[in-house]
């Protein structure tokens, strides 16, 4: 049984066997009371197991499915809305479906708002995964739950990327600018509050977005040190570079448009050089182009 009062929302995109794995996962933790799954599948394969699989699992489980992948921000909005309407939580725990949670990593969370303030948004210790599903003093950090943005070339860069964990007693800087999305516990309140993800983006700077307007109002960006995941990165640009390439410029330009704007003629001056000169592949450079010049002119989203 649940200890805290958490609905823990989990966005798919083309996927059932890592959808699976952590869904089971949090059914046997008992940590959460709720999982709500909205499912921004594009392929019927996917849409016709998964509707039919997962609202089987437990009386706690819902199944969302808004017939079109309109992007991470959109799908996560549906999950939110349908929790604050139908739902009693105090928690919503936003994760990705690629992850392995170890024990405690919600509770730890919440016991590391409790002690910072409920005008707080909370963030694992994410790692890679190594061909095993738990970590060890060797195991290699992805991120200390975000990382760094350096907005004068629009740029961010994951904190403690590749170090191990047995070096985290050391570490004596342990604050983020931006929590990753792969598991970021948010009070309800919070979306009360401030509102809705942007949507604008699609893929990729979202959470930057949110809780860049969060911080303007007072909120703090925390890590649950004890809250540890395992993060098997990529689902949804697996194989599609140039996908990666075009939503992480456009997004880029969009988010310093409306942050940075007075860096925006740098920004935009870094992305043209790095798209001609360090993005190999003559594909990548075209979408890489065209994500830069969509950003500027707040064209649609899709390549």
């Amino acid at each position: 049984m649940a200890i805290h009062s958490i609905a823990s929302l989990i966005l798919v995109y083309n996927d059932t066997e890592f959808t699976d794995r952590v869904c089971k996962t949090l059914v046997a933790g008992g940590e959460v009371s709720y999982i709500v799954i909205v499912d921004n599948s594009d392929k019927d394969e996917f849409i016709n197991i998964n509707k039919n699989k997962f609202p089987l699992y437990a009386a706690n489980v819902f199944y969302i499915n808004p017939g079109e992948n309109r992007g991470y921000a959109a799908g996560n909005n549906i999950g939110i809305k349908y929790i604050l309407a139908n739902l009693s939580v105090d928690y919503i725990w936003i994760i990705n479906n690629d992850i392995i949670p170890q024990k405690n990593a919600a509770g730890s969370m919440i016991e590391t708002i409790r002690s910072c303030g409920d005008k707080s948004i909370c963030g694992s210790v994410l790692y890679y995964y190594e061909d095993k599903d738990t970590i060890d003093e060797n195991s290699v950090i992805q991120c200390y739950g975000g990382g760094k943005y350096y907005p004068a070339i629009g740029k961010s860069k994951l904190y403690c990327k590749n170090k191990h964990r047995s070096e985290l007693a050391l570490l004596k800087n342990k604050q983020v600018d931006f929590i990753m999305g792969a598991s970021m516990m948010v009070p309800v309140n919070a979306f009360k509050e401030l509102g809705f993800i942007p949507e604008e983006y699609f893929m990729y700077y979202e959470e930057l977005d949110w809780q860049t307007s969060a911080r303007k109002k007072g909120y703090k960006l925390i890590v649950s040190e004890p809250s540890e995941i395992i993060h098997m990165d990529g689902l949804s640009t697996k194989n599609k570079k140039h996908t990666y390439y075009y939503y992480m410029n456009r997004a880029a330009i969009i988010f310093t448009k409306k942050h940075y704007a007075y860096f925006l003629p740098l920004v935009i001056l870094y992305r043209f050089m790095e798209a001609f000169f360090l993005t190999s592949g003559i594909k990548n450079k075209y979408f890489s182009i065209k994500g830069i010049i969509n950003g500027i002119f707040s064209a649609t989203a899709r390549p």
